[in-house]
């Protein structure tokens, strides 16, 4: 994953620059960045003080030990999203209207 060259404290000053009165622009122009990463900025982090852009990491749970991420095909079949690659071999999904026709009778 690509390192932002910006903190967390240097993105929430520069929109505090914002909030005091330079446009957007100027300070797109002054900090080198583009105006989809300043509105992307402002989507974030609007609002927050310095102590909270470091909360969510301090209070995010560690994970469970032992606990691993299910597949993608397991998600599915639990969250009953199943499609066909995911139906038992050989057993038709439940509403394929095609299938019923083509089982030897």
């Amino acid at each position: 994953m690509k390192r932002s060259r910006f903190s967390d404290e240097q993105i929430i000053g520069i929109l505090k620059e914002h909030q005091a009165g330079m446009t957007a622009s100027e300070l797109c122009r002054k900090h080198g960045i583009s105006d989809a990463t300043f509105y992307t900025w402002r989507k974030k982090y609007g609002g927050m003080e310095v102590s909270e852009a470091a909360a969510p990491a301090q209070l995010r749970p560690a994970a469970a030990p032992g606990w691993v991420r299910p597949s993608a095909g397991a998600a599915a079949f639990i969250s009953g999203r199943a499609g066909w690659n995911e139906c038992p071999p050989n057993e038709p999904p439940p509403t394929s209207s095609r299938w019923a026709r083509t089982m030897p009778r």
